[in-house]
């Protein structure tokens, strides 16, 4: 993906971040979404993709291999994630 990029080895790197995001979004992530509900209702959800795009940088200042270059591309990447996630969870409930 343009503007997001690893140093070093791509799946070490992939795998640390995704460890670290994971840990954040359950824990920092579930934290700010249930602060901001009001938002989430009143941007029709879009509150929550700003959300994970702020935990994805902060995830890629923590793990120092990673780059973002943008705001828009921590969003995209955000938008990725969120809809891999609703799939996977459309899956458990049938």
């Amino acid at each position: 993906m343009p503007g997001i990029y690893f140093e070093g080895a791509l799946w070490e790197g992939t795998l640390i971040f995704a460890l670290v995001f994971s840990l954040l979004n359950a824990s920092l992530g579930q934290v700010i979404k249930k602060m901001g509900c009001l938002l989430q209702v009143l941007t029709l959800g879009l509150f929550g993709l700003f959300v994970n795009a702020w935990l994805i940088q902060l995830s890629a200042k923590l793990i120092g291999g990673m780059h973002v270059e943008s705001l828009g591309q921590a969003v995209f990447l955000g938008l990725i994630i969120s809809l891999s996630l609703a799939i996977f969870a459309q899956d458990e409930e049938e």
